[in-house]
């Protein structure tokens, strides 16, 4: 899971880097915003997820929590992979 966190923020840096916030202050904003929401989504989800299979931070919340952070690390890549 660390893993996929450090390369999703490896991604994230990039995208507000190739945005800096003196040139794109609305961009840049938005994205620390949305991105803020969403971490606050893929936790309440596998919350969720893992709580409705019976669990108390088990396995299934890593499983979660890494299975979001994979498709979030690809829609990065998906929206600005050859735009930076």
């Amino acid at each position: 899971m660390s893993e996929l966190d450090a390369e999703l923020n490896v991604e994230y840096r990039r995208i507000l880097d190739s945005h800096p916030k003196d040139r794109f202050p609305k961009e840049n904003e938005l994205l620390v915003e949305a991105q803020r929401a969403w971490i606050r989504y893929r936790d309440k989800v596998c919350d969720f997820e893992d709580q409705a299979i019976g669990g108390a931070y088990s396995i299934s919340l890593m499983r979660c929590k890494a299975r979001i952070t994979e498709n979030r690390l690809n829609e990065f890549i998906q929206i600005y992979g050859d735009k930076i």
